[in-house]
């Protein structure tokens, strides 16, 4: 459940997908992206990996537990759908 009023930034975590304030036992803490999520875009990993470099644990990031389940479920419904289309066109090709 989100923070009500102000919320205090010592105590409080702010999720990195609702942009809302939680509890820290309301979700959980993410480390840094691993180095191969960011490939695509070279220059933004160089500096992501300067930053971890030399901020340590600071890095981490905060996700609500209700952000989590719809990340996670989201990612299974687009490999599931990815792999039907997948199996479809290689049955397509085995029968033509």
């Amino acid at each position: 459940m989100p923070v009500n009023g102000i919320p205090d930034p010592n105590v409080h975590c702010l999720c990195i997908r609702c942009k809302k304030w939680h509890d820290p036992s309301e979700g959980r803490m993410l480390g840094p992206k691993p180095w191969h999520e960011s490939l695509a875009d070279p220059i933004s990993s160089f500096v992501s990996g300067l930053r971890n470099l030399f901020a340590g644990r600071k890095t981490a990031r905060f996700i609500c537990d209700r952000c989590f389940n719809i990340r996670k479920y989201t990612q299974v419904a687009i490999w599931t759908i990815f792999a039907l289309i997948v199996l479809g066109a290689l049955i397509h090709e085995a029968i033509h």
